[in-house]
């Protein structure tokens, strides 16, 4: 009846409320780490962030594809192939979390895996943005930036995603942070391999035009695909 629609009304303003009023809490104790090679990351971080990835942004069974390369990108499939205390994960892979303090413990929230590609050749000399995920409202795009200034810093200029379309918030979050759709053929002069399968849009983000990255109005949290 009409009473049960407008309490229905009501509950969904205070949830929309708690979500707000947590989010800005969790921004306030957010802190940001990396980007560190995995090869030379702590263990205990990268299983925690590969967890996140897995049960948060990739947890369908048609996600299957996409948990595997994560854990290939991380270092476990080389880890069990290779045996104890050899890690075969790629030099050129470097991953960047954040976190928030909980009763003296960091728990993360949000995490990025990021190629980077150090040519003389300024086509391929570049970033690739793997996969990047969040569940604290704001932490994607904190990631991001973090990826920003540690690229600049190396003297790229440029960051390819491929924006994963079976994703509701992938698309808005890239427009957003200001990549625009590029050709494939453009992609491929980067010397970035093109996608297998899914349906991916192409994008890149020039770095020097955006300093500095905006948060999706509604995303509470923000889960984008770039599997490059």
């Amino acid at each position: 009846g009409e009473g049960g629609e407008a309490s229905h009304r009501s509950s969904a303003c205070t949830a929309a409320a708690a979500v707000t009023s947590r989010s800005r809490h969790e921004r306030c104790r957010r802190e940001l780490h990396g980007f560190v090679k995995v090869r030379s990351c702590d263990l205990r971080i990268v299983e925690a962030a590969r967890r996140l990835f897995h049960r948060h942004g990739w947890p369908r069974p048609t996600d299957k594809a996409s948990r595997r390369y994560i854990s290939e990108l991380l270092g476990f499939r080389h880890r069990r192939r290779s045996g104890r205390g050899k890690c075969l994960v790629k030099g050129t892979t470097y991953l960047s979390w954040a976190t928030i303090a909980q009763d003296g413990s960091g728990r993360i929230v949000g995490a990025a895996i990021l190629s980077v590609y150090l040519y003389r050749d300024a086509r391929r000399r570049c970033g690739c943005l793997e996969f990047i995920v969040s569940k604290s409202r704001g932490a994607g795009a904190e990631l991001l930036g973090r990826a920003r200034e540690f690229l600049l810093g190396l003297g790229v200029s440029r960051l390819f995603s491929g924006a994963d379309l079976s994703r509701p918030l992938a698309m808005k979050a890239h427009c957003s942070w200001g990549f625009r759709a590029v050709r494939r053929d453009e992609w491929a002069q980067a010397g970035l391999m093109m996608y297998g399968e899914g349906d991916v849009l192409y994008t890149a983000l020039d770095l020097h035009e955006n300093p500095s990255i905006a948060t999706p109005a509604d995303a509470v949290g923000d889960v984008i695909r770039g599997d490059g």
